[in-house]
Parts: structure tokens; C-alpha cells; sequence
């Protein structure tokens, strides 16, 4: 199934559904949504430079995203993370966060925009199979 995908792997996901059809399908469906309004909050808050928040929402994310299974989303968005969460001991100024998380936020969200046309198909695949 994996082998055909340019930008995700459904390996986790595979391991966490344990086969099964259905949690798999419910699975596709949460990263094919909840995902784009999350990333949305980020680019808002990012804008806002509410670091707070959208250190929560970064966070919350890690767990989500790994079941993409695309390294370099996963990996932007733990960079996000671990800045903000390092903020306060970070040898990063504030202007140089404040120009850094941006472009990371823009980033993690055009690299999740590249697994949509994947994630659907695997999804449109499952269904098609049940």
C-alpha cells in the first residue's frame, strides 16, 4: 500500500489500526480534516505571535502527524515545537523567533497539503475494498 506514495507512509497507521478496515478509514478521515484547521490556528496564532498557544497546538500535532507517515512534516512541525517550548532558554532572540516560526507554520502546512491527494486516494482505495 505504502510503496506507491511519494509523501506518506501508512505504516503506523497500519500498526496502530491493528487491520482494521474501519479504524483505518476513520483514521484517513481525521488526518484528511482535522489537521487543515489546526494548521490554519497556527498561521493565525503565528501571525499573532501568540507563542503560547501555538506552542499547545504544535504539540498537540506530534501526535497526530506520525501517522502520515511523511518524515519532513513530521520533523518541521517537532521544530516548531521544541522552539517554542525552548523559547524562554533559547539563544534565539525574539525577533529572530518571531521570523523563524512563521516561515516553519507556512511550511508544515504546505508540506500537509502534499499528502492530501495521497491520503484521500488511500482512503478512496479502503473504501473501495470494503
Amino acid at each position: 500500500m505504502e510503496s506507491k506514495y511519494k509523501y506518506i507512509n501508512l505504516s503506523y497507521l497500519e500498526l496502530m489500526s491493528d487491520g482494521d478496515a474501519q479504524m483505518k478509514n476513520i483514521l484517513l478521515d481525521m488526518l484528511l480534516t482535522e489537521p487543515v484547521g489546526e494548521f490554519e490556528k497556527m498561521q493565525s496564532l503565528s501571525a499573532q505571535k501568540n507563542w503560547e498557544e501555538l506552542k499547545q497546538v504544535s504539540h498537540k500535532m506530534k501526535s497526530t502527524l506520525p501517522y502520515i507517515g511523511f518524515e519532513e512534516l513530521t520533523e518541521t512541525n517537532k521544530r516548531i515545537d521544541k522552539t517554542l517550548w525552548e523559547r524562554e532558554n533559547s539563544e534565539l532572540s525574539e525577533k529572530q523567533i518571531g521570523q523563524t516560526i512563521p516561515e516553519l507554520v507556512k511550511t508544515v502546512y504546505e508540506l500537509y497539503k502534499k499528502t492530501v491527494p495521497e491520503l484521500t486516494h488511500a482512503r478512496d482505495n479502503l473504501m473501495n475494498l470494503a
